[in-house]
């Protein structure tokens, strides 16, 4: 994570060889659909559960700006992005406009996303200035951690990372 803050940005895989900085995560399913989406950041619209429930005190959760999802060329999944059926011109065609968005829940009033979880896809990079000032935790000890590694670490507003963020500790988020 000091890493995001470093480079002021959460970057697309592109973008991230272009600065020369490996990614070893997820391969979105196949090393095909890897590649076709690598100018793509996957972002969840509800907590990322199933993502985020695999060695929890690994990971931090970051809350966004709600305006990212206005982004140009935003595409939006109702479904993982990582099914195979889930493809870049598919998405393409479903549209990248907030009526593609809106596609994904029932009725007006629904505030769940179905199918769940809903994802969007924003293109090359969120810079820091579309993150929320909080960071969300699974633990005391990964509280702490987050604290250990991004101590010292400038943003452009001129405050440290720890001074601006807040780090919150919840299980819930990681569905515990």
């Amino acid at each position: 994570m000091p890493a995001i803050f470093q480079v002021g940005a959460l970057l697309s895989r592109s973008q991230m060889e272009g600065l020369g900085i490996s990614y070893g995560m997820s391969s979105w399913g196949n090393p095909v659909k890897e590649r076709e989406m690598r100018d793509y950041i996957c972002c969840s619209i509800l907590r990322p559960w199933g993502m985020s429930g695999q060695d929890p005190e690994t990971r931090a959760l970051i809350t966004l700006q709600p305006r990212t999802l206005c982004r140009n060329g935003t595409l939006f999944s109702g479904r993982w992005s990582s099914f195979n059926e889930i493809t870049l011109e598919a998405l393409r065609r479903e549209g990248t406009d907030l009526q593609a968005f809106e596609i994904m829940f029932p009725t007006r009033d629904s505030n769940f996303p179905s199918p769940a979880p809903g994802e969007f896809l924003v293109p090359d990079c969120v810079p820091l200035a579309e993150f929320l000032p909080r960071l969300y935790v699974y633990s005391e000890a990964a509280r702490q951690k987050v604290a250990d590694e991004c101590r010292g670490i400038i943003l452009p507003s001129g405050r440290s990372v720890v001074d601006y963020f807040q780090v919150i500790v919840s299980k819930y988020d990681f569905g515990g």
